[in-house]
């Protein structure tokens, strides 16, 4: 044994190390131990190479013993790896030589890496919490250890030490972006799904979308004992069978947003007694004043009146210590359950928080220079532009909390930002997006990965990617086959190429609401993968997508259009905290940059202009948990309690706080479902609870009032309670049927265009009142809406309204849009059509809300989203009275609301577009090519059918490779999807 030989062995151990540190435990239990052959006649005078040699490969059997234990290969293994360790240690104390110093050293660093970390194994940890030591969960345990997660968070371990086994307590986690919350539900998950089944709530159909695939992802090794269903959409009510959650099975994940939720109870509150466990992740948005947060807190209390035995999980990185505190001893009271309220401020990443301004020193000298320049110029030149360089001021803190300047650090860049001298108006400065701009240009020319977020308009991602300067960054995005599947597949629904093919090509990313599904798949696995190096983005990104950033810039400190002053503040906060809480994630970087572009410049001296900073954007001192949360109902009870509340003069959110708390379900009691309610829960912890009888007694009333009238039917309740809607509008409907003869038209019909005809007959006829309340909220820029909009407030009186040529044409156009929708047209057909402009006029840009690809797609993401929920609700209305009639609904009809959301002509391409691809376009090209036989009735069977279909069609292209762009496109899709599932 020489030195080569033992540099070999060297190496070996390295390899060994390094497997370990990068918890690669799969293949470090792969490593084999090398066999030292030692010769006869081997030279005495070499053998302090032969022991050195012998001891490493001690040490690295040790350590391949550790991993072994880690993931179930020998139970043993623990034991093994520390008597080798602790054996090793005891001989090289017994015999010290300098020759074999560095092994002692690594030998006494092994042992106590060894010891800390078993404490904190996966393994260990839940074993230890009592679980029964059963194959299936063991295995469970040692597939996910050796995927990554062998050893514990401080928030996963903080949580088994107090509600598991189990779960057996209701947890409020209030822990900080990227500190291992979603951990924490999968480990609560893999035990409630033994006794029962889960569902996990979430606030987007693109959070849903990426829990369900971390889920399918973590429970691999449990496939054949966990399904995970996820139900995408809203609120919209149908009958079709795949939207019905029924007879759940045990071990059954079931991912959904609070509206879809509603909707489940709603329609069949039973399936819910045997939840065993409720997670609701962004729980902050019980806190929004809107319709959302009514429905999230009715949901759960809905949920807890039903099920005696279930577990809830809140989880945020926004609510504040208090509200964390008072949310665990709401649970604690309603649901009998001991609550747990887990802070922790601990994350494995560390964030510097910043804010932009301008170098006074440098201001000022240019801004000399400007002002003598511009006295030399002729009296017409009005103006001269100038540059002065930007300067970050830090908290070395984090949070800017210290009132010590020496934990305040200044920095000046050698980017600049543009500013002009006018002689009468004096200094103008550039726009908060042009200051992101040019920081995400320098971050990038830095190599550093940056996120924008930019928050004031849904067209500012495309406007400003378009002007980032990448440098020398150059990638053809077509080299990419799922990237370029994706805009090909946008291309084809789109009708055009899409920009962001071109900015992608520059390494710019973009993600925003005027986007198409595919677009904003291309963009997250571009900067996923660093095939982009910076996105611009809207906030609505920041609810849980976990997108690589280094750098992290908030532009201006407003979400939304300036113009609209009717802001919620606190979601306004939470969204920004939110938004800089990406910067910095475990497994992409250790460290990250958030910065806050201030609204109005500020001028940076010294460090002691921390104070301006603070006063100017104050939410650079709150912590990532500072958001106060407190119940939509609350003033609704006031009203209630003071009689001041009437249904005529009830806004939209308190009609529908009525309509979900008048159930007509035995199952459930109004009376408990608001008893449970935090704001019941608030108010008499504020002891505010003196005429707490009067609200029962008033709500019966109110309900009682509205139904004696003759002239409604007492089914209308039910009809409003299933499809989520207020009475008002939903008695509107019916009069509006009933004054049509629309139940006996819909007998006679028996087509989606005939049931879509009558629906536009319905909306033609609703009274201004009711379309404003229906869709009054929707975007002012939105073409034809607007207009309708428009006339309803002109003409208030139906009658009117009616007469009108403008409001029966207006209407015209929309039904032919929506006929074009429905039969696969397109978006720059849509919006030709939409803004009737020809092939000569069209622009396929994106950079504003006045193009008409951005049209097309507000107008598509907002009416259709709007119009599902109206025809659900009069699918709701229609059930009911066909009931009445002796009467079923047809298939086509159930579905017409899911039908008219997702762009579908029919029933068959529906189940395309649910069990094929979700992509319209695909669905449309596949409901042609594969007909669905009429005899195959039950969706498990359509399924199934559609499955071969597939799989035919992907044999059939790889044999005979005789395919267009698109087939290529959708093939490299399914082949990924498939691989991710």
């Amino acid at each position: 044994m020489n030195k080569a030989g033992i540099i070999t062995v060297l190496r070996w151990f390295l390899n060994v190390i390094t497997l370990f540190c990068n918890l690669d435990f799969n293949n470090l239990s792969q490593v084999s131990i090398p066999v030292l052959d030692v010769p006869l006649d081997y030279d005495l005078k070499k053998v302090k190479y032969l022991i050195k040699t012998k001891l490493y490969t001690i040490l690295g059997k040790a350590v391949i013993e550790y991993g072994n234990w880690i993931v179930g290969k020998n139970i043993d293994g623990i034991n093994i790896s520390l008597e080798l360790l602790e054996d090793t240690k005891r001989i090289l104390i017994k015999y010290p030589t300098v020759n074999y110093s560095k092994v002692h050293h690594l030998c006494s660093i092994l042992i106590e890496v060894i010891n800390s970390t078993k404490k904190r194994s996966l393994l260990e940890m839940i074993r230890s919490k009592g679980i029964p030591d059963e194959d299936i969960y063991l295995n469970y345990l040692y597939d996910r250890a050796s995927r990554g997660r062998a050893f514990l968070w401080p928030s996963a371990i903080e949580y088994i030490n107090k509600c598991l086994p189990g779960p057996n307590k209701n947890a409020i986690i209030s822990m900080p972006t990227g500190s291992g919350k979603g951990f924490i539900a999968e480990l609560a998950i893999s035990q409630a799904i033994f006794d029962g089944w889960v569902v996990y709530l979430a606030p987007t159909n693109a959070l849903t979308h990426q829990i369900r695939k971390d889920l399918k992802n973590a429970f691999k090794s449990l496939k054949k004992y966990v399904a995970i269903r996820s139900f995408i959409g809203g609120g919209e009510y149908t009958t079709l069978e795949s939207e019905k959650i029924e007879d759940i099975p045990n071990g059954t994940i079931v991912v959904m947003t609070p509206e879809k939720c509603s909707l489940a109870l709603r329609l069949n509150p039973k399936v819910f007694q045997n939840c065993r466990l409720c997670i609701f992740d962004e729980c902050h948005l019980l806190d929004d004043k809107s319709k959302r947060g009514i429905i999230s807190e009715i949901a759960l209390t809905y949920l807890m009146e039903l099920s005696q035995k279930c577990r809830f999980i809140l989880m945020s990185a926004m609510i504040d210590n208090d509200s964390t505190e008072e949310l665990a001893e709401w649970l604690k009271d309603v649901t009998s359950h001991d609550t747990e309220p887990l802070v922790l401020k601990w994350k494995p990443t560390r964030i510097l928080r910043g804010v932009v301004g301008t170098d006074e020193s440098k201001l000022s000298q240019e801004y000399a220079n400007a002002r003598e320049e511009l006295e030399k110029l002729p009296e017409r030149r009005k103006k001269i532009n100038f540059e002065a360089n930007y300067t970050l001021l830090f908290s070395l803190q984090g949070i800017w909390d210290s009132q010590d300047e020496l934990d305040y650090y200044k920095v000046t860049l050698p980017t600049k930002g543009e500013y002009s001298l006018h002689k009468t108006k004096g200094l103008e400065h550039e726009s908060v997006n042009m200051v992101c701009k040019n920081l995400a240009t320098y971050f990038v020319k830095e190599h550093m990965s940056t996120l924008v977020f930019l928050p004031s308009n849904k067209h500012y991602p495309f406007s400003i990617g378009v002007k980032m300067d990448t440098g020398d960054y150059n990638y053809d995005i077509a080299k990419d086959s799922f990237i370029n599947s994706c805009l090909v597949i946008a291309e084809e629904e789109l009708g055009v190429r899409t920009q962001l093919r071109d900015l992608l090509n520059k390494g710019v990313a973009v993600h925003s609401a005027c986007m198409i599904d595919a677009e904003k798949l291309a963009s997250e696995k571009s900067i996923l993968d660093g095939k982009a190096i910076v996105m611009f983005a809207t906030p609505t990104l920041s609810q849980g997508l976990n997108l690589p950033a280094s750098t992290v810039i908030f532009g201006g400190t407003v979400i939304g259009d300036r113009r609209e002053k009717d802001k919620n503040k606190e979601s306004t906060m939470a969204q920004l905290l939110n938004s800089l809480g990406r910067a910095g994630r475990a497994g992409y970087n250790n460290q990250g940059i958030a910065i806050v572009v201030p609204d109005k410049p500020i001028i940076i001296e010294t460090n002691k202009d921390y104070k301006e900073c603070i006063r100017r954007v104050s939410i650079l001192e709150n912590e990532d948990s500072s958001l106060n949360v407190s119940s939509p109902l609350d003033r609704f009870f006031d009203q209630i309690i003071w009689e001041q509340f009437s249904l005529e003069a009830a806004s939209e959110e308190e009609i529908l706080i009525t309509s979900l708390v008048m159930n007509e379900y035995e199952e459930i009691s109004n009376e408990n479902i608001l008893r449970k309610s935090y704001a019941f829960y608030s108010r008499k912890q504020r002891g505010k609870l003196d005429n707490i009888n009067a609200i029962f007694l008033r709500l019966n009333n109110i309900k009682e009032d509205f139904f004696n009238n003759e002239q409604i039917p007492i089914w209308l309740s039910l009809a409003s309670q299933r499809a989520g809607i207020d009475f008002f509008n939903i008695l509107a409907i019916y009069q509006v049927m009933e004054e049509l003869d629309s139940f006996e038209q819909i007998k006679k019909s028996d087509q989606i265009d005939e049931y879509v005809e009558i629906i536009f007959e319905i909306l033609k006829n609703i009274t201004p009142e009711n379309f404003i309340r229906l869709f009054g909220d929707m975007s002012s820029s939105i073409p034809l809406i607007s207009d309708l909009k428009e006339l309803c407030s002109q003409y208030t009186n139906l009658e009117r309204l009616r007469k009108q040529t403008d409001w029966l044409q207006l209407w015209e156009k929309v039904h032919t849009i929506i006929k074009k929708w429905l039969g696969g047209a397109t978006y720059k057909e849509i919006s030709q059509e939409l803004l009737s402009i020809d092939n000569n006029d069209f622009n396929y840009v994106r950079i504003d809300g006045a193009k008409p690809i951005p049209k097309a797609i507000m107008f598509i993401n907002e009416f259709i989203d709007k119009l599902a929920f109206f025809i659900g609700a009069i699918i709701s209305v229609i059930e009911q009275k066909f009931e009445e009639m002796g009467l079923s609904l047809n298939k086509d009809l159930s579905s017409l609301a899911l039908i008219i959301k997702y762009g579908c002509n029919s029933l068959e391409t529906l189940y395309w577009y649910r069990y094929g691809i979700r992509f319209r376009i695909a669905a449309h090209y596949f409901s042609r090519k594969f007909p669905i036989n009429i005899e195959i009735t039950s969706e498990k069977a359509i399924q199934s059918f559609i499955s071969n279909s597939l799989n035919y069609w992907e044999m059939d292209l790889l044999t005979n490779e005789n395919y267009d762009n698109f087939e290529k496109a959708m093939l490299i899709f399914r082949h990924y999807e498939n691989i991710e599932n």
